[in-house]
């Protein structure tokens, strides 16, 4: 059986269209209506006139969805994902920017989640800058004093208590290990967003 060029476009469509999350897809070469349904999201999305009809802009866009989230890029518009919903009910719970509440990430749900990214790093440096500050002074025994100088003289040493010894080996932190995981990827997909990369 021969499968014509039309039909094999489409195919490939469905099968980036599974890539990008649309899941309820039969890779079957043909679109049905709820493929079509979707394609219209995804289009809208993408800032695409709504057709739900598998034009070039359309493929082209699919293409590099699909070439996106393979890559495991997290910010992909026209994307849809379970992680996208979440976010886009949490920034309607909250009050803040968003778009449909679909799954399927669109130009103001994108504006939103930068939004909560960013104060969760403003949340997160100051988390650090308390806890660098409460570990200085366990460090320290709670003194400091700071280096003196004596006119004509060589600068003074500073002077730190006595600290008790250190431990043979680091006290373990429950969850530090996956915390710094997700602390270098928040990092990345900021330094990301302020290449302008999404």
């Amino acid at each position: 059986m021969r499968v014509s060029k039309k039909q094999q476009q489409v195919i490939a469509a469905e099968g980036q269209m599974m890539v990008a999350g649309y899941t309820d897809v039969k890779n079957d070469g043909r679109l049905s209506k709820h493929e079509k349904k979707e394609l219209k999201l995804l289009q809208k999305a993408r800032g695409l006139k709504a057709t739900g009809t598998l034009n070039k802009k359309t493929r082209k866009a699919l293409a590099t969805i699909a070439k996106k989230v393979g890559h495991y890029d997290a910010f992909v518009l026209g994307s849809k994902s379970v992680g996208t919903l979440q976010a886009e009910k949490r920034l309607k719970r909250e009050g803040k920017v968003h778009g449909p509440v679909d799954g399927i990430l669109d130009k103001k749900s994108l504006k939103g989640i930068k939004q909560l990214i960013a104060g969760q790093k403003q949340q997160d440096d100051a988390f650090d800058n308390a806890t660098t500050a409460a570990a200085q002074q366990q460090v320290l025994g709670g003194s400091y004093l700071p280096p003196t100088t004596v006119a004509g003289a060589a600068p003074v040493a500073p002077t730190f208590p006595t600290a008790p010894a250190a431990p043979s080996a680091p006290a373990e932190v429950p969850g530090a290990d996956a915390y710094a995981e997700w602390q270098a990827g928040v990092e990345a997909m900021l330094n990301k967003l302020s290449s302008g990369g999404y």
